[in-house]
């Protein structure tokens, strides 16, 4: 839980304990272990991702040994980490099943509540937008449109966060049976797409269409036609 509300508002500090081990490398490194000591095998830890996440860990690797990048190497290296751990909660815990979708779901809203503030109070962010040119700039410009940033350093990261976590916010409220549950959650979702749309990403904005698109068309089978209709229009 203390990992994913780290993803939105920084929860842990980020200076090393002792070399480059930071709390969150320690937290995951520990969940893992204590995985292993309870009996966890390979198995509960296997995805359909396995093949790609090791075409991009030996990538990484080859980029780290040409560029002498090993701070991107070790981020990636935390990052699936978090990812197998994820995924062993999720096969020993069917409990987190239903816990961890709403703290991912806190942990966007967090970001993006922060990024609506920013636009709604015209905070400087350092970034802005003239029509379809991005700008970026130090100095306060209040003739240009500000670009929320929420609790990350630019605009780009918070909608990839909103891009990677919205969509489970939502599939968590569709699953709720109680109605006053499914509407809150959902409500939070949107709070979470609002914080997208507030980056005036347009590559984050299509993203997100696409996906939810693909959502509405997997979960809706009744709209699949307008669905396609609508992408053959666009296309």
């Amino acid at each position: 839980g203390a990992l994913l509300l780290h993803a939105g508002a920084d929860l842990l500090p980020e200076d090393p304990i002792f070399s480059k081990i930071t709390l969150a490398r320690l937290l995951i490194a520990g969940g893992l272990v204590a995985f292993i000591a309870t009996g966890a095998r390979w198995r509960d830890f296997r995805t359909g991702l396995d093949a790609p996440v090791i075409v991009l860990l030996l990538a990484g690797a080859a980029t780290t040994y040409r560029q002498d990048t090993y701070a991107a190497l070790r981020f990636l290296v935390t990052a699936l980490g978090l990812f197998y751990l994820t995924v062993g909660l999720c096969r020993r815990s069917s409990g987190s099943r239903e816990a961890l979708p709403v703290l991912a779901l806190v942990a966007v809203v967090v970001a993006a509540a922060a990024g609506v503030a920013q636009v709604v109070q015209d905070d400087p962010t350092g970034f802005y937008r003239d029509g379809v040119r991005p700008v970026a700039s130090d100095a306060p410009r209040e003739d240009l449109l500000v670009r929320a940033r929420g609790t990350f350093s630019n605009p780009t990261l918070l909608a990839g966060l909103a891009l990677l976590l919205a969509p489970i916010g939502l599939a968590a409220a569709a699953r709720r049976a109680d109605l006053d549950v499914r509407v809150a959650l959902a409500g939070l979702a949107a709070v979470a797409y609002l914080g997208l749309a507030v980056t005036f990403s347009r590559a984050a904005a299509a993203a997100a269409l696409v996906g939810l698109g693909v959502a509405a068309f997997a979960l809706r089978p009744g709209w699949r036609l307008a669905l396609g209709a609508a992408a053959g229009g666009m296309a």
